[in-house]
């Protein structure tokens, strides 16, 4: 998973057996859940989703951006190899439970 900020890319699956036709369905976390709580602040995280609607509780902290590799570094690792990417979409709203 890639955090909700940075969107959702649309990809196509290339079929590459090297890779058993296979991709990544997000970034992947950096973070356990248990470093990811300690490793940002509230404030931090209402900054970074600035303009978007959503949780920037205490209890969210886990799922926050920091958590996670950079989604773009993992597309470019795949894209023409793994997948083709063909569409992106940016949130306004993220409702977690």
């Amino acid at each position: 998973m890639t955090f909700v900020r940075d969107g959702v890319w649309i990809t196509r699956g290339l079929g590459n057996e090297e890779f058993l036709s296979s991709a990544s369905h997000g970034a992947g976390r950096k973070l356990s859940r248990a470093a990811a709580a300690n490793a940002g602040t509230v404030p931090e995280l209402e900054k970074i989703m600035k303009g978007i609607v959503c949780r920037t509780d205490k209890d969210i902290l886990d799922e926050a951006p920091w958590v996670y590799k950079k989604i773009d570094d993992v597309l470019a690792a795949q894209n023409g190899v793994l997948v083709e990417l063909t569409d992106h979409f940016k949130p306004i709203i993220v409702l977690k439970g």
